[in-house]
């Protein structure tokens, strides 16, 4: 008999990490960075958006953005799954449709296992605060634009031609 035969199945927690607890297309990434509000960590940035009543259905949905600037397939494949087991462990906390982008800085490559646990479990509960929007701060219509993809112009130097 093994250890987990002798606990009640209602005591039995699951860490799996099953698709639909998952942000899988690129839209969905695109609408929480668009919509979303931010939460600042020492080593992650998290992009939060609450789902709309057409794709509220189920929990909250966790996906992972690791640019190449942190380092190889190697690190980044590292990166990914210690954010991925963080998440699996607290997941139980989020509540809600809402779909949760974790970002990670460079800092989490020497950041230890339990301070990326804190700063999660910090983050995911300042979610669960009822006085914490999901919804995106309003935008300064005043504020500069940011570079759109348009052309860029090339202005010369002052003095040469």
């Amino acid at each position: 008999m093994s250890g987990a035969e002798h606990i009640p199945s209602a005591a039995r927690v699951s860490y799996s990490f099953p698709r639909s607890a998952r942000l899988l297309k690129h839209a969905a990434f695109d609408r929480v960075y668009r919509e979303g509000r931010r939460i600042f960590s020492a080593d992650f940035t998290l992009f939060v958006r609450r789902r709309e009543a057409e794709a509220a259905s189920g929990g909250p949905r966790i996906g992972f953005t690791v640019s190449r600037a942190l380092g190889n397939a190697v690190t980044r494949n590292r990166i990914k799954r210690r954010m991925r087991a963080l998440a699996r462990l607290q997941m139980g906390n989020l509540r809600g449709p809402i779909d949760v982008v974790i970002n990670p800085k460079k800092t989490l490559l020497k950041a230890g296992f339990a301070s990326l646990q804190q700063q999660v479990e910090r983050a995911f509960a300042q979610l669960q605060r009822p006085d914490f929007s999901l919804s995106a701060p309003a935008r300064n219509p005043g504020a500069p634009a940011r570079f759109s993809g348009g052309q860029r112009t090339k202005t010369p130097p002052s003095g040469r031609r």
